[in-house]
């Protein structure tokens, strides 16, 4: 894979960012991933009888904080230097149960034998590829998930406060620049849900989290605010969390 179509790479972003953001001493970067696996523990129920499909890896922060729950977890992402990072962690941890493909997600039909899945998640992927692109991905899961499995999808929130911190974040180069580099699409309940619908889907449930949870210090504090969240009526959340399963 050439080096220069892995925005990653190309914007100066390390393999272990995600790693070290959940595990580094500015809580609001650790609060705002930790709470992500933590709102996904709330509503994954995951058993050791569940195959995990991971789309875009990353660093690996699911596999560290679920491999033990599940039978087995395959991970994707296009990023070799995020691959290497990943996999030398596991073999540090002695983890056996995680799979790792190289491979670009948008790519996921010329992937062979990767059976049936249990769960299949997208955390912060979709908003990094165009909307048809996305659509694309979305059928590419259908022949991959079990009669009973299920999607979840985490993405930033565009009708809530997230739009102002994008903002500020790319207006002071407090991150790698987001809009128009990282992210490419918008998503909000409306249109997320639209999406899948029309790719035959059916919602189970709808959430959203991180709109003031973060900002506290505790981190275990933190995660059962933004699980609070959750429970909010309507989605302000600067995160999205939607579930999916097959249309009957």
């Amino acid at each position: 894979m050439k080096t220069q179509t892995i925005v990653e790479k190309r914007i100066g972003i390390p393999a272990d960012y995600q790693y070290r953001a959940l595990r580094g001493k500015n809580f609001l970067k650790s609060n705002w991933h930790s709470n992500k696996l933590q709102v996904l523990k709330k509503y994954m129920r995951l058993s050791k009888k569940h195959r995990a499909l991971d789309l875009g890896t990353g660093s690996g922060n699911f596999e560290f904080e679920f491999a033990r729950k599940v039978k087995e977890i395959v991970g994707i992402d296009y990023n070799d230097e995020a691959i290497d990072f990943l996999n030398g962690k596991l073999k540090e941890m002695k983890t056996r149960n995680v799979k790792l493909v190289l491979k670009d997600i948008r790519k996921l039909k010329q992937i062979k034998n990767l059976g049936k899945f249990d769960i299949v998640t997208a955390i912060d992927v979709i908003e990094h590829i165009e909307t048809k692109e996305a659509k694309s991905l979305i059928k590419s899961i259908k022949p991959l998930l079990k009669p009973d499995g299920r999607v979840f999808i985490i993405t930033p929130n565009y009708k809530s406060f997230w739009v102002v911190i994008e903002y500020f974040a790319d207006l002071f180069s407090f991150l790698p620049r987001l809009l128009g580099k990282q992210h490419l699409a918008k998503y909000y309940k409306g249109n997320l849900n639209r999406m899948f619908n029309t790719e035959g889907f059916a919602n189970i449930s709808f959430h959203s989290f991180n709109l003031f949870s973060y900002l506290f210090p505790d981190k275990k504090l933190s995660g059962q605010l933004a699980i609070l969240e959750t429970k909010f009526p309507v989605p302000v959340g600067n995160l999205i969390l939607g579930i999916y399963k097959l249309k009957n």
